[in-house]
């Protein structure tokens, strides 16, 4: 039970990949909030209209994405006698891959849990000192993808307000 509170935690604070400050903050609809015209339907009837793509990333977007670029870690809350931590490597393609590791008092080999994670993600730009990370989980199969905002601390520093706590660069 321990061990499903921490991977329950572990991916909340994933999601807020290390940083404490954490506002969900929904994508702008493409092209300023407006969807393209419906095609005219070719035999009197309705056409439903295509979906909006992406929007395109900036380069406010383009800056924080190569900022996250690098490996991450978030110490976990855990229970006394334990440890536990989230530590993910975000790459310049939109694909990251990582673990939440927990380690208990108990003795070995029993004291020590692992989940891979990997998937995609994407940045958008919120402010000068804020954006939203989004991730779309791969492994572990099933995870719902989720999104937080974080905040630009330094190089080295992100916060996020869901995990109220700092998420660290890795050398």
């Amino acid at each position: 039970m321990v061990r499903n509170m921490l991977l329950a935690a572990g991916l909340a604070a994933l999601i807020g990949a290390g940083a404490a400050a954490a506002q969900i903050v929904p994508a702008p609809p493409p092209g300023g909030g407006t969807l393209p015209p419906a095609e005219p339907a070719q035999d009197g009837g309705i056409v439903p209209a295509k979906p909006p793509g992406p929007a395109p990333e900036s380069e406010n977007d383009k800056a924080f994405k190569a900022l996250l670029a690098g490996t991450w870690r978030l110490d976990l809350q855990a229970p006394p006698g334990w440890s536990a931590w989230t530590e993910v490597t975000y790459y310049p393609d939109g694909t990251f891959s990582g673990a939440q590791v927990s380690i208990s008092p108990n003795p070995a080999p029993y004291n020590r849990s692992e989940v891979r994670l990997a998937g995609t993600y994407t940045v958008k730009t919120v402010d000068r000192s804020n954006f939203t990370l989004t991730l779309t989980f791969s492994t572990p199969a099933g995870q719902p993808p989720g999104s937080d905002t974080l905040t630009y601390i330094d190089q080295n520093t992100l916060y996020s307000a869901r995990g109220g706590r700092s998420a660290t660069r890795m050398p």
